[in-house]
């Protein structure tokens, strides 16, 4: 026969786990005391079972409060909270916080620790976002759902079911703004979703937000109406001359055409006069924004001028931008031309992203020779600094070099290349 010395329906044999006939805390429960944690509960309710263990799904005889919210469970057993549950409400805040004077009901300025919406507003604000951004919890009015406090293109309701902060246009610090993120289905409380490429097309989501594009969505070559994104030329002689012209002209009535350095592979999108027909104006201006209108706009003048770091320190995994201005003798940015980033040296220890896609379009013959990895990127108008921009991935420790070019005569690649148009990365281990 089991002997249950205080009456707890607890064997004292499950109680005296070593059978000295001591209490021995804080393994044991007190095999003379039907309340060993003196909480209100007898012991033999708190372990249900009676089997001297405690199962997920009950509370501590041996603790006055089982969750450890400051909240005793003689409290939380008879009243709304739960015993086992820090957050009752599941608001995010404790419930030791929002029952200040722990007697397990709201009193006075107390939250509800029962109701995450303490001041049932329309929104159904919950308690712990409200007090995270300095909102009043017992106040219906506050905040107002409908406004936009930080200009990112979501409401306070918005941000609060994205959980954003309210007052930062970019919560996860990305440099994409929350808005943004949500209309396109990005993750606005995670940074790493800047380096992703949706479609892929070969642009991280964030060089898609600065280009105004849809991440995803993968953009046609010559997307921007003046198409600025895809300049080159069709015969591979490094010269924008005749021939480019009618194989333009032919790619855009459907007879054709060899692009191999991505030009656009649309005719809707060499339609800059926006007349939805693509006609001589369009040819004219084409050749206008190549050479025509800009007397030489390229020149052995030209220079590529670095304008982010040209030495870096990295680890691998990290990220970093690096760009350049195309600018002439007189200092003069150059949008609209295409530059390619390249490995000079160090090519297993990292990875190019972004631009405008491959230097090396699978197929292609071009004049220059660009090792594989390479990328392409048109420089931004005059009015957005003329700068081009990529973006390296370190993925291994060591030194790796990574030069600028622009592509087109010999001649003019090697006259292109600026003191400053080379970036010397150092990547340790993490």
């Amino acid at each position: 026969m089991l002997t249950d010395s205080d009456g707890d329906l607890i064997p004292d044999g499950l109680e005296d786990l070593n059978h000295d006939g001591d209490y021995d805390a804080p393994a044991e429960t007190n095999l003379c005391s039907d309340q060993t944690d003196g909480d209100g509960i007898a012991d033999g309710v708190e372990d249900a079972n009676h089997n001297g263990v405690k199962d997920p799904t009950e509370t501590d005889p041996r603790l006055t409060d089982t969750d450890g919210d400051l909240i005793g469970d003689g409290i939380e057993v008879p009243g709304c909270s739960d015993p086992l549950l820090t957050d009752s409400d599941y608001d995010g805040l404790d419930d030791g916080i929002e029952d200040v004077n722990l007697n397990g009901y709201q009193d006075g300025l107390e939250t509800n620790l029962c109701n995450a919406n303490s001041d049932s507003d329309l929104w159904n604000f919950q308690d712990g976002w409200e007090v995270l951004y300095g909102f009043d919890p017992l106040d219906p009015d506050d905040p107002d759902g409908t406004l936009d406090l930080d200009s990112d293109g979501l409401t306070n309701n918005e941000e609060a079911l994205n959980n954003t902060n309210p007052f930062n246009p970019d919560t996860d610090g990305d440099a994409m703004p929350d808005g943004w993120e949500v209309d396109n289905l990005l993750a606005p409380t995670d940074p790493a979703d800047a380096y992703d490429d949706l479609e892929p097309d070969g642009r991280r989501n964030l060089d898609e937000y600065k280009r105004g594009f849809n991440p995803r969505l993968a953009e046609p070559c010559g997307n921007d109406k003046y198409g600025r994104w895809c300049f080159g030329e069709s015969n591979g002689n490094g010269i924008w001359d005749s021939p480019d012209l009618i194989a333009l002209k032919q790619l855009a009535v459907g007879a054709g055409g060899n692009y191999p350095y991505t030009l656009p592979h649309s005719g809707d999108a060499l339609d800059l006069n926006g007349n939805s027909v693509f006609d001589a104006p369009d040819i004219i201006s084409m050749k206008q924004l190549m050479v025509g209108a800009y007397s030489g706009y390229l020149s052995d003048g030209d220079t590529l001028h670095l304008e982010s770091e040209a030495a870096l320190d990295m680890e691998v995994g990290d990220w970093e931008e690096i760009s350049v201005s195309l600018r002439s003798t007189w200092d003069v940015t150059r949008g609209g031309v295409g530059v390619v980033f390249y490995f000079d040296s160090g090519s297993d220890k990292g990875e190019l992203w972004g631009g405008d896609g491959s230097a090396v379009p699978e197929g292609s013959s071009p004049p220059e020779s660009f090792p594989s990895g390479s990328r392409y990127c048109v420089t931004d108008d005059m009015d957005s600094g003329g700068q081009a921009t990529i973006w390296f991935k370190a993925t291994g420790a060591g030194s790796a070099v990574i030069k600028a070019a622009v592509p087109a005569s010999s001649l003019r690649l090697s006259n292109a290349l600026g003191p400053n148009a080379s970036v010397s990365i150092n990547i340790t281990s993490p």
